[in-house]
């Protein structure tokens, strides 16, 4: 019931005790009765007494509409804050590395990272926000990275705030944005994400390259060739200086070298380590016993053409005026040694 109906009710109540009562010989009339002066005065009083309750209420509703008002703007200032991709200067200590970094140590320590850290040193801090996600149970940090690592390293190593936007990222969804992230980095080797995804794997995140390639997005064939670089042995991958650069093609030939010829392998890898400035295409080819195929043609002083590998495979390549009889020469060339090499001639 509401108050202004309570109200009512309760001046009902009080005029209908105020009605005068049958005449009774010998009483007198009361002096409150509607006919007399007090009457008139507290009718009068009950009357005024109604409006400033009646005032009351209305002021009351008013209120809490203002109220219901405010929470619905607060409300939705707090959403839209809270969808909103707000930066944060943080204390890179108080960052750690996600468990599912996919860097090669040598990514924070490079030419490449030296000059991104010449640039935030020149601009007091990354202005390309990176993103974390808050944790809790660790004493040493509030968050944990998603993507940025190198932009954080660099903020570290020159004591420079970090820049990052805050999202309550679950695991699967760190994946992705760090997935996200490196779909636009072209200086990601396919080395780094060949590891990356077999330790996934590895962790039981995803339980395959099937499951994994369709969670985060990425293509099933390009997935199940980056993870080849699993089975190269530790001894191969140290032989480069830089592992990033050993391509995905090399594998296959690289492991099947280890598997046929352990000692011979190992030998070269000694050899190598002794020597500085080696390329990684000749470290490749002595590890897997491939002869240089580099070679010049030429006659009389005149270069012909030259002969050279083109993703891991020997190609021709001759000059630029050669003849279509010539490519036509080379091509029967090249049926006729098969046709005879199959017939065991």
């Amino acid at each position: 019931m509401s108050l202004s109906s309570k109200n009512d009710k309760l001046f009902d109540s009080i005029s209908e005790g105020m009605k005068p009562a049958a005449a009774v010989p010998g009483t007198k009339r009361s002096l409150s009765a509607p006919g007399t002066a007090v009457g008139m005065m507290v009718g009068n009083a009950n009357e005024s007494l109604r409006t400033r309750l009646a005032d009351a209420e209305a002021k009351v509703d008013e209120l809490a509409r203002d109220k219901a008002e405010a929470e619905a703007r607060a409300n939705a200032k707090t959403k839209e804050i809270e969808g909103a991709d707000l930066a944060l200067k943080l204390d890179p200590a108080r960052v750690r590395r996600s468990r599912f970094a996919d860097r090669h140590p040598n990514a924070f320590v490079d030419a490449a990272f030296k000059d991104l850290c010449d640039l935030i040193r020149g601009t007091g801090g990354n202005t390309e926000a990176a993103k974390v996600r808050p944790i809790e149970g660790d004493p040493n940090f509030d968050y944990e990275l998603a993507s940025g690592h190198r932009r954080h390293a660099a903020c570290l190593e020159l004591g420079l705030p970090f820049k990052a936007e805050v999202h309550a990222y679950s695991d699967q969804e760190l994946l992705k944005q760090m997935r996200s992230e490196n779909s636009g980095r072209k200086e990601l080797s396919g080395f780094e994400l060949g590891r990356h995804y077999s330790g996934l794997i590895a962790e039981k995140t995803f339980v395959s390259g099937r499951d994994l390639a369709g969670k985060l997005g990425v293509s099933q064939s390009i997935v199940q060739r980056l993870l080849k670089f699993a089975d190269l042995p530790d001894a191969i991958i140290a032989a480069f200086p830089d592992p990033r650069e050993i391509r995905v093609e090399w594998v296959d030939r690289l492991v099947e070298a280890w598997q046929a010829d352990r000692p011979r392998v190992e030998a070269e890898i000694s050899g190598i380590v002794g020597q500085a400035g080696l390329r990684p295409a000749t470290i490749y080819r002595r590890l897997a016993g491939v002869l240089s195929r580099n070679k010049v043609i030429t006659r009389e002083g005149s270069v012909l053409g030259r002969i050279r590998l083109v993703h891991g495979c020997p190609a021709v390549v001759l000059y630029k005026d050669a003849p279509d009889a010539l490519l036509q020469r080379i091509q029967d060339l090249v049926v006729n040694w098969r046709e005879e090499e199959g017939s065991g001639t």
